[in-house]
C-alpha cells in the first residue's frame, strides 16, 4: 500500500480513488480539516477508520501526517499501462502524444514536482529507468499533491532502448541540453518524446545520441542550470503552447 499524507494531496486522491483506498484518521485529532476529509471520503464512499497516532506514524514514517493518512493500493497508485507496448497498442490512432523520459532523476521531491507539471500539461506517459532513478514512493506521491494518481508511469529496464522503440512509432525525440536550440524557436507538434536529465549530469550521452533535436531554455542567471522540475514545466508548456 502507498501512504498519502498532506491535506491537499489526500483531497485530490479522494476525488478519484481506486477500489481498496482507505482514509485513516487520528482518534485524538478531530479538527476542521480532518472533518472535511471525512466528509469528502463519505461522499466518495471511501471507508474511514480511526486509529492511534502511533499507527499513523508507522504508516508514514518521518512525515508530518497531521492526523490523516490515505492508503492507496500500490498497483493502483498511478499506472494505467504496464509496458510501452501496452501504451502504443492503446494509442495506435492518436496523432498528438507526449512521452516524458526521465534520465537519472534520483530526488523524490524533483520527481514529485515533475509529475505535477506532467499532470498540468497532460503528459500521456512518463518513463523511468529501472536503475539509477527514483521510482514512485510515498514521498513522490506526497510532493506531487495527487498528480501521481493521474499521470501514467512505467519503469523500463533500458531507457535508451525505450527511446529507440518510441522512435519506431513516429515520435520525434527532443532532449533538454544547454547547448541546444532555444525551445521557443522550435515547433514541437505531433508525437513528441522529451528527455530530461538530472541537474548535475544532464541527459546521458547514449540517450542524447538517440534524440532528433536538442532544446534549451535561454537563461541569464548566475547558476549553471534550472531545477529539473522547473525545466519540465517550461518545456512542456512550449510543447503544449503550439497545440493549445
Amino acid at each position: 500500500m502507498q501512504a498519502v499524507t498532506g491535506f491537499h494531496a489526500i483531497e485530490q486522491y479522494l476525488s478519484n480513488s481506486p477500489e481498496g483506498t482507505e482514509l485513516l484518521v487520528s482518534s485524538r485529532n478531530q479538527g476542521g480539516r480532518i472533518a472535511k476529509l471525512k466528509a469528502a471520503a463519505g461522499e466518495h464512499r471511501i471507508p474511514v477508520r480511526h486509529v492511534s497516532n502511533d499507527e499513523l506514524d508507522r504508516l508514514a514514517p518521518g512525515r508530518k501526517h497531521r492526523g490523516a493518512v490515505l492508503t492507496v493500493p500500490e498497483h493502483q497508485a498511478s499506472r494505467s499501462f504496464q509496458t510501452l507496448k501496452d501504451f502504443f497498442s492503446y494509442h495506435t490512432q492518436t496523432e498528438e502524444l507526449v512521452i516524458l523520459f526521465l534520465d537519472g532523476i534520483t530526488d523524490p521531491h524533483n520527481l514529485g514536482a515533475v509529475l505535477r507539471s506532467a499532470d498540468q500539461f497532460q503528459v500521456d506517459l512518463v518513463v523511468l529507468p529501472d536503475r539509477r532513478s527514483i521510482h514512485l514512493n510515498e514521498t513522490v506521491m506526497h510532493v506531487s499533491s495527487g498528480a501521481a494518481r493521474h499521470v501514467p508511469v512505467i519503469v523500463v529496464s533500458n531507457l535508451v532502448q525505450a527511446i529507440r522503440d518510441t522512435k519506431e512509432h513516429s515520435f520525434w525525440i527532443y532532449a533538454a541540453d544547454m547547448a541546444g536550440e532555444a525551445a521557443s524557436r522550435i515547433s514541437m507538434t505531433g508525437r513528441i518524446g522529451l528527455i530530461l536529465g538530472s541537474e548535475g549530469k544532464g541527459v546521458s550521452r547514449l540517450a542524447l545520441e538517440e534524440s532528433d533535436f536538442r532544446v534549451s531554455i535561454p537563461t541569464r542567471g548566475h547558476i549553471d542550470s534550472l531545477n529539473v522540475s522547473v525545466a519540465a514545466g517550461i518545456l512542456l508548456y512550449e510543447i503544449r503552447r503550439a497545440a493549445w
